[in-house]
C-alpha cells in the first residue's frame, strides 16, 4: 500500500485549485494527525471555507485517515500541525510526507523522510498526465490567487520543467 502522511497546507491548496482527489491517483491512504484535522476541518468550517467538503468526503470515504501521535518533536521553528505530522511519518514507517512550510520541509529531509510540497505534486500530477499543460499552468496562478507563495523564480522553474516534458 502507498500511504502517505499530511500536513494542512497541501490538503487545503489542493481542495482550493480542485485538485485534491487526484491524490488516489498517487496513493492509497493519506493519513493526518488530529491537530490537521482541527487545523483544517474545524478551523476551515469556522471561516467558512467551502472547499473543506471536497477534504470531509475523503475522510468520510475512509481514503484520509485521522491518527493521534504519541510524541512530536519540540522544534520552535515548526507549527505544532506540521511536528506531530512529521511524527505520525515517522510512528507509521512511511517515507512520504506533504508538507509545504520551509522549516518543516528541510526538517523532515533532515529525517529521511521524502517531503512533497503541493507544487510538487502538480507538477506530478501534469508529468503523469493526470492534468493537461494549459491545466498545470491555470492551475500554478489559481494556487498563487489563492495565497500561496510562490515567487517568480520558483513559477518559472515548475513551467520551464512542465514545458520540457511536452
Amino acid at each position: 500500500m502507498r500511504a502517505a502522511v499530511s500536513n494542512a497546507t497541501p490538503l487545503m491548496y489542493l481542495a482550493k485549485v480542485r485538485k485534491i482527489s487526484l491524490l488516489r491517483k498517487f496513493f492509497d491512504k493519506i493519513y493526518i494527525p488530529s491537530e490537521v484535522f482541527a487545523e483544517v476541518i474545524t478551523e476551515g468550517k469556522r471561516l467558512n471555507r467551502k472547499e473543506i467538503f471536497l477534504i470531509e468526503n475523503l475522510i468520510r470515504d475512509g481514503f484520509i485517515e485521522i491518527r493521534e501521535v504519541e510524541k512530536a518533536p519540540e522544534i520552535k521553528s515548526i507549527h505544532e500541525g506540521e511536528a506531530k505530522a512529521i511524527a505520525l511519518c515517522r510512528e507509521l514507517h512511511l517515507s512520504i510526507i506533504l508538507i509545504d512550510d520551509k522549516e518543516g520541509y528541510e526538517f523532515s529531509k533532515l529525517l529521511n523522510l521524502g517531503p512533497l510540497r503541493t507544487t510538487a505534486l502538480l507538477l506530478k500530477f501534469y508529468k503523469e498526465d493526470f492534468i493537461s499543460y494549459k491545466e498545470f499552468c491555470d492551475v500554478l496562478l489559481k494556487l498563487s490567487e489563492e495565497g500561496y507563495f510562490l515567487s517568480a523564480k520558483v513559477y518559472e522553474e515548475l513551467i520551464r520543467i512542465a514545458r520540457e516534458k511536452k
